[in-house]
């Protein structure tokens, strides 16, 4: 970089040293300025094709992935035969959606200059996000054939041999990986993201670790690394790393959504309703976050709130049958029994066999039966009471005229009979007159 702003410096009208300070930028990963330096150089040259391929670099980069194309184009038609254009264009044509078109335009690059590695790679890295592992595969191996020593080809073929179940081959490519570029964190990062999918949890911390030593600020590893810690039971020491990720990106859903996640383990249902919160207002999207805090909001009694929350989960992911399960506790706490069975019916519907929803929908039926049969009976008591407090009250008169009687005719025995009558009296007239 230093070197193409001397250049610059000493012939400004220089486009290729311009171009060459514009690729430095996009080196460093500062895209932005990088594309207004290409924007210089193919001001001063608009037939300057290295420009108008590093402008689309850029432009993919920042997501502007229709500029990106249009950019591909203009080089394409300056030099067919320039195969870094052609690779562009295939990731512009992917993120657009157009993913055979993309390959196509790979597959030109490659036959363009079949002993360029990047260009070999990235096609299969292309087959990778279309989960076409096996194929991929091939393009990696070609590519080792081609750069034996690349670590970023070493990473990619043990992503897709761990997609495709091959775990001791995907390890040993991760450990080819870093063996070559054992500085870069990014190489550990993956690998214990591997580890992790495997249920190797001490190992993924390992990773992670030296992930975090070596690019301090790391927030994905931190991410991740509480991930591993919380699957071995380390809720606490989960937390102090969902926290460090925070401290490092505030808006960083993943870590707000896992501290949530974790606090709500461990009893702390107030703290967890506030993380939770704050991944919601990050993503309204996840339908996970929205599932979680229904959780906690149950715990802390907030039932009508609970279904709100869950009924937005379903809204953007309908067909799990344990949102709907989830709905129908919910729904069984707020004694909405008819409407909680109708909930784990559709979750029945969708996992016939889900003993979550079986054991919930005859917890439900016997509390219904149970509401109905007090129900009723509270329902017979008021008949009884209402029909006949004419006559109790008629009855408590005379009794009490039997007791005045009873005390002036000095007769003991009919003194206690009147007594234990008149209390039962006074008794029964305290339920007519305050039913409970």
């Amino acid at each position: 970089l230093v070197a193409c702003e001397r250049a610059v410096e000493i012939q400004p009208n220089a486009d290729k040293a311009v171009t060459g300070r514009a690729w430095s930028l996009g080196g460093l990963g500062k895209h932005e300025e990088a594309l207004v330096v290409y924007d210089q150089a193919i001001e001063i040259n608009r037939d300057n094709v290295y420009a108008w391929t590093g402008r689309a670099w850029a432009l993919n980069e920042l997501g502007r992935y229709q500029d990106a194309l249009a950019s591909c184009e203009q080089a394409i038609k300056l030099d067919a035969n320039y195969s870094d254009p052609w690779c562009n264009r295939g990731w512009s044509l992917y993120y657009l959606g157009c993913h055979e078109d993309a390959l196509a335009s790979f597959d030109r690059g490659i036959e363009i200059d079949p002993n360029d590695a990047l260009s070999v790679n990235f096609r299969g890295w292309l087959l990778y996000l279309l989960a076409r592992y096996d194929e991929a595969l091939v393009y990696y191996e070609q590519a080792l054939k081609l750069k034996p020593d690349a670590a970023y080809i070493w990473k990619n073929r043990g992503l897709s041999l761990y997609k495709l179940n091959d775990y001791k081959a995907a390890n040993a490519s991760f450990q080819k990986a870093v063996s070559y570029s054992g500085n870069v964190p990014e190489m550990w990062f993956s690998w214990g993201t591997v580890l992790l999918e495997q249920a190797n949890y001490q190992r993924a911390i390992i990773c992670y670790d030296t992930a975090i030593e070596l690019k301090k600020n790391y927030y994905q590893a931190w991410t991740y690394r509480g991930i591993a810690l919380e699957w071995l039971h380390k809720y606490e020491d989960a937390v102090a790393s969902y926290k460090q990720a925070i401290k490092m990106k505030e808006d960083y859903f993943d870590a707000w959504l896992s501290i949530g996640v974790v606090q709500c383990r461990l009893l702390l249902y107030e703290q967890s309703e506030a993380s939770l919160n704050r991944a919601i207002q990050l993503n309204q999207d996840s339908h996970i976050a929205w599932s979680h805090q229904c959780i906690t909001l149950q715990n802390l009694g907030k039932y009508k709130e609970a279904l709100s929350s869950i009924d937005k989960a379903i809204k953007i992911k309908h067909d799990d049958c344990y949102y709907w399960t989830v709905r129908g506790t919910t729904l069984n706490n707020l004694k909405r029994y008819e409407d909680a069975i109708y909930s784990l019916n559709k979750a029945l519907a969708i996992e016939p066999n889900y003993n979550l929803a079986l054991q919930a929908i005859n917890d439900v039926k016997t509390l219904s039966r149970r509401s109905t049969f007090s129900g009723r009976l509270r329902d017979a008591h008021k008949i009884f009471l209402n029909k006949y407090k004419v006559i109790w009250i008629g009855i408590s008169v005379i009794i009490v005229i039997m007791f005045w009687n009873t005390i002036i005719n000095n007769s003991f025995s009919l003194f206690i009979i009147s007594v234990v009558i008149l209390f039962l009296i006074i008794d029964f007239s305290i339920e007519i007159i305050f039913p409970r």
